[in-house]
């Protein structure tokens, strides 16, 4: 069975959101992680939100 979960935490220096992608049960940890800073569209890559765009409306303007 695949488990097709994702992560999206908006908390890094001035602002970004990841993306977390590929969760490895075993490991603990996922294959993928991808940081877009706030201002600009963070895409969902894959599954059943894939093409949904986190971008400026969602987080406003990069901070600091």
């Amino acid at each position: 069975m695949t488990i097709n979960r994702r992560i999206v935490d908006d908390f890094d220096d001035g602002g970004a959101v990841t993306v977390l992608t590929g969760p490895d049960s075993g490991r603990g940890a996922y294959a993928c992680s991808v940081r877009t800073p706030y201002g600009e569209g963070a895409v969902i890559p894959e599954g059943p939100a894939k093409g949904f765009v986190i971008g400026p409306d969602v987080t406003g303007a990069r901070r600091g």
